[in-house]
C-alpha cells in the first residue's frame, strides 16, 4: 500500500473531523467523530504495517457507515443566518467528502 495515499487519506479525515466539530451546531456528531477516529487509527497502523491490505475493507467499512440513510453524512448541512456563508460551508463540506471519497483507498466503496 502506498503510505503517501494513506497519509492523504489520514490528512483528510483530520480536516472533516475539524469541519464537523466546528460547524456541530445542535447535532450530535459523537457517532461521526468515533468512526473518523477508528479510520485514522487504521490509517496509522496501515501506515506503520505496509502489507496490511486486509484493513482495506474495515477502512472502507468504516466510511460507508458515515452515510446511513437520514441524518447521515450525506445529510449534513450547516445552518448559518447569513445564506452566503451557509452555502460557502455546505459546498466546503462537499468538496471535502469528495476529495475523501475519491482517494484510491476508498474510490470503490
Amino acid at each position: 500500500m502506498n503510505t503517501s495515499e494513506i497519509k492523504k487519506l489520514h490528512e483528510l479525515l483530520k480536516d472533516l473531523l475539524e469541519f464537523l466539530q466546528k460547524h456541530r451546531g445542535q447535532r450530535n456528531i459523537n457517532f461521526f467523530t468515533d468512526t473518523i477516529l477508528d479510520m485514522m487509527d487504521i490509517l496509522e497502523y496501515m501506515c506503520q504495517n505496509p502489507d496490511s491490505d486486509e484493513y482495506i475493507d474495515l477502512l472502507r467499512r468504516k466510511y460507508n457507515s458515515l452515510f446511513f440513510p437520514r441524518e447521515g453524512l450525506s445529510h449534513f448541512y450547516v445552518m448559518d443566518s447569513d445564506s452566503h456563508r451557509m452555502r460557502e460551508y455546505n459546498t466546503q463540506l462537499s468538496d471535502l467528502l469528495e476529495e475523501i471519497h475519491q482517494t484510491e483507498l476508498l474510490k470503490d466503496s
